[in-house]
């Protein structure tokens, strides 16, 4: 188990455990983007501000002061504590998730979602703060954990982006994608008729006058014959 979760250390790239923990990462903060859309969305529906949410989340940071301040450096803080811990969940998810089977990794992602929504409302939204788990009710943040289940289908492509790009090559040259096969060459294109019949005509005709297709032999050459009647001329014509 080690060396396979540890494979491409000599390689000059990434481990694929190494691979897993940045693409679990990168889901997560996606997910935990969608969380945030989610909370400001419901703050606006029960009548609050829309960044009142966040910041409650910013209550580890800055206690029971939050329930005074408007927008400003507690929404931030509270915004990126949340990202933070979705990212975590996505790392502890990139462990069990499969690079390949979406059905898998989105029972796996609403698995890990659902635990952790049962986590926050028992053990840390009661600790985070006073009036935090009244403000992030669980009527509230099922449906923010259910988006971010279903987010972290996007694990498998983002690990194989990321083994193709980072991964050494020993292990990650099982993603890239195979190589199309080469079309087959066209066949020529059919004479055209005129040119058939041309060539079966020129064929018939040297078949009629009993000569062959090859070259022709030399001219024939007609035999001299003296003059009987005026011999002297061929002598006169040799002169």
């Amino acid at each position: 188990m080690e060396e396979e979760s540890g494979r491409g250390r000599e390689g000059g790239g990434l481990s694929e455990r190494a691979c897993r923990i940045l693409a679990g990462a990168d889901v997560g903060v996606a997910g935990g983007a969608l969380v945030l859309f989610w909370l400001t969305f419901a703050a606006r529906m029960q009548g609050e501000y829309w960044w009142s949410k966040w910041n409650v989340a910013g209550a580890v940071f800055y206690g029971e002061r939050v329930y005074g301040m408007g927008w400003g450096r507690a929404s931030l803080a509270g915004a990126a504590v949340l990202l933070l811990v979705y990212a975590v969940l996505g790392v502890l998810f990139s462990f069990l998730a499969r690079p390949r089977g979406v059905v898998f990794n989105a029972m796996a992602g609403l698995t890990v979602a659902l635990l952790w929504h049962q986590a926050g409302v028992w053990l840390f939204w009661p600790k985070w703060g006073p009036g935090v788990a009244f403000y992030l009710h669980p009527v509230v943040m099922l449906p923010a954990n259910v988006v971010f289940g279903l987010a972290l289908v996007r694990f498998g492509p983002r690990f194989r982006s990321v083994a193709l790009i980072l991964g050494a090559a020993e292990w990650a040259a099982e993603f890239r994608p195979a190589a199309p096969a080469e079309p087959p060459l066209p066949e020529p294109p059919p004479l055209p008729a005129a040119i058939w019949e041309e060539a079966s005509g020129e064929a018939e005709t040297g078949a009629a006058t009993g000569r062959d297709a090859g070259p022709e032999g030399p001219p024939d050459v007609e035999e001299k014959r003296p003059d009987e009647n005026n011999p002297g001329a061929d002598r006169t014509r040799d002169c």
